[in-house]
């Protein structure tokens, strides 16, 4: 393995199976932050909420929030991707994301995508 193949991470957070009134009142509150809405793909009436920015969302309006809709905890969290050129990789959490979790709960979900390298 050598040190310069492709690894790329990305760490979100997001909200799965949501209601169109949710996905309202989530604007109202954060409608000043980055975020995307799209179809939830189990069930077209649904929603998922995701963003990216993790470091500026206020945790405390997001807490409450996710009580305030009684959202179960399998359905919020952080979603962890790792898009590699080699078969064997890993990462390693970075500390924003850990700090975060800790403060917000839900589960930790992870993806590993390899793509092969065009120049071997």
């Amino acid at each position: 393995m050598t040190s310069d193949h492709y690894h790329r991470e990305k760490y979100s957070f997001r909200i799965l199976n949501i209601t169109a009134k949710e996905v309202y009142s989530f604007k109202k509150i954060f409608n000043n932050f980055s975020y995307k809405v799209n179809k939830y793909f189990k069930d077209k009436e649904k929603f998922v909420i995701s963003t990216e920015v993790i470091e500026n969302i206020d945790c405390g309006k997001l807490k409450e929030f996710i009580k305030k809709n009684n959202l179960p905890k399998e359905s919020y969290g952080i979603y962890a991707s790792l898009v590699t050129g080699t078969d064997s990789d890993g990462l390693t959490v970075p500390d924003r994301i850990i700090d975060f979790y800790a403060k917000i709960g839900g589960t930790i979900d992870f993806s590993f995508t390899f793509i092969e390298d065009d120049e071997e």
